[in-house]
């Protein structure tokens, strides 16, 4: 909420990449093709983009490279369960 022009500017990338890289991923048969791509970028930068600003919010270190770390150990293997099963 207080991030003004600076942080719009970083989700609009973030949603940007995602979009790249998801196409990059329906080009290599990776990814299944969505009727809409940049509805679908949003929706994963903004999930994940706002999952870690409240994990970053809750973590007890204001280490970003403990907090980083410790998402991954925590998350990449629920994650992985969630979207592979």
């Amino acid at each position: 909420q207080s991030g003004g022009d600076l942080a719009k500017m970083l989700w609009r990338n973030m949603i940007d990449s995602t979009e790249e890289y998801t196409a990059a991923g329906v080009r290599a048969g990776t990814i299944k093709p969505s009727a809409d791509p940049k509805a679908r970028a949003r929706c994963l930068a903004m999930t994940s983009g706002g999952a870690f600003l409240l994990y970053l919010q809750m973590h007890d270190s204001t280490d970003l490279r403990t907090v980083l770390r410790d998402y991954a150990e925590e998350m990449v293997l629920p994650a992985l369960e969630l979207y592979t099963n």
